[in-house]
């Protein structure tokens, strides 16, 4: 599998993730309790939640963010996700920063620009956010948005790989396969794509069986 397959999984996964958090469920950073709230009383609650995203409110910017992307209790809005998106990234909100750069680096809600994209990438990457570490790396090894650097790239996945990443490990494993700045080793490609396919990342699992039976791995 070549880096762009990669790069189309990851942010397949990155937005998979948005659904998974659920629309209430992102970490707040200004202290404000989340709204929760069933169909019956979610008209009412979304009014405070635009409340206080207009007040200012990073997490509130978020959530609306993601609600209006996802299209949940209200009409899908790309063009305001990106909106909402990019005010909470302004004040340091670090899944939002991650979310922006995929809707810049897709094309959603706006022309796409990989420049721009990398940009928030890094941010969020430099706050500990294992996914913008992984995008990160996936521009530098392609050369999108920033300039192509194996070493970087391999670097970001790296300390991905130390939270136990699948997609980190895998992204590894793909750099020794190909020999991206490193020399190849099949056989170390095998264990990282174990240590995927062990975390629950699938497409990891037929790289191991395309892989496992090469005459030097044998005991790999």
């Amino acid at each position: 599998m070549s880096f762009s397959s990669l790069m189309t999984l990851v942010v397949a996964c990155a937005l998979c993730l948005s659904t998974s958090l659920g629309v209430l469920a992102a970490p707040s950073d200004d202290s404000e309790p989340h709204t929760e709230w069933g169909e019956n009383d979610a008209s009412g609650s979304i009014q405070v939640l635009r409340m206080r995203a207009e007040g200012g409110s990073p997490s509130a910017q978020f959530i609306l963010g993601q609600m209006l992307y996802q299209g949940a209790h209200m009409e899908r809005n790309l063009i305001e996700a990106r909106r909402w998106y990019r005010a909470a990234a302004e004040q340091g909100y670090v899944d939002a920063q991650f979310f922006l750069a995929i809707m810049h680096d897709n094309g959603e809600g706006g022309e796409a620009n990989k420049e721009i994209a990398a940009r928030w990438y890094r941010r969020a990457a430099d706050h500990g956010h294992n996914g913008a570490r992984v995008n990160l790396a996936v521009g530098y090894l392609r050369g999108e948005g920033v300039e192509q650097d194996d070493v970087e790239a391999r670097s970001l996945l790296e300390e991905a790989s130390e939270q136990d990443d699948p997609r980190a490990y895998f992204g590894l494993a793909l750099i020794y396969e190909e020999g991206r700045g490193v020399s190849v080793d099949l056989c170390r490609a095998i264990e990282l794509y174990r240590k995927s396919a062990e975390l629950g990342f699938h497409r990891a699992i037929q790289n191991v069986n395309r892989l496992s039976n090469h005459t030097l791995c044998q005991g790999a």
